[in-house]
């Protein structure tokens, strides 16, 4: 008969369009008709260039979109309990300031709520990592570091603790071993180098 419901819980906060399709069932014609419904605000984070940091990079300025709103961090969930830091209607002025270098590693949940004149409430929820401090530190099986030029191979491998994964590099280096032989006499520098895709 032509008539729909439309539930704004469901569809949830921000811009919907709502299309109406219409055939003819003598003609077989066809018509139809699109109508935007707006539910709430629509908000936004400004200034959140990305969702995992390191643990070395300085503060960080975000505030919401409208400005007359509330943002908030809580460590690992959104939970009151867990709130650690939040300020009232963040701008580009006065912004809200997130620092990871001064934060402890792990998960996060940055909120940004916001209500209307007509009352709506609307929140955006961002999950944030700070990801530790990559430890390279390495040491040969044997723990020596002294070698004779025909000694054979010999097997570098990270200290305990250490960041998995990574490489190593220098003279005489191959894989995950290192060829007294082939790096010749002399005082060499071997290197070992791990990263994420972020740090």
């Amino acid at each position: 008969n032509g008539t729909a419901g439309f539930d704004p819980s469901v569809a949830g906060n921000g811009l919907h369009t709502v299309n109406y399709n219409y055939r003819d069932p003598i003609t077989g014609c066809r018509a139809s008709f699109s109508q935007q419904i707006q539910v709430g605000t629509t908000i936004s984070i400004n200034g959140l260039t990305g969702n995992v940091f390191c643990s070395t990079d300085g503060a960080q300025s975000w505030w919401g979109s409208p400005s007359t709103g509330r943002m908030s961090i809580y460590a690992n969930t959104f939970d009151p309990a867990n709130l650690i830091a939040e300020k009232v209607n963040p701008s580009a002025v006065d912004p809200f300031v997130f620092t990871p270098s001064a934060s402890t590693p792990g998960t996060y949940v940055l909120v940004y709520e916001h209500v209307d004149a007509s009352g709506c409430s609307n929140a955006f929820i961002e999950t944030i990592t700070v990801e530790a401090v990559l430890n390279a530190a390495f040491n040969t099986s044997s723990g020596l570091t002294q070698f004779c030029r025909d000694a054979s191979l010999v097997t570098l491998q990270p200290l305990t603790g250490a960041s998995p994964g990574g490489y190593y590099s220098g003279p005489g280096v191959s894989g995950n071993t290192f060829n007294p032989a082939v790096a010749g006499v002399g005082v060499h520098t071997l290197r070992r180098t791990v990263a994420t895709p972020t740090c």
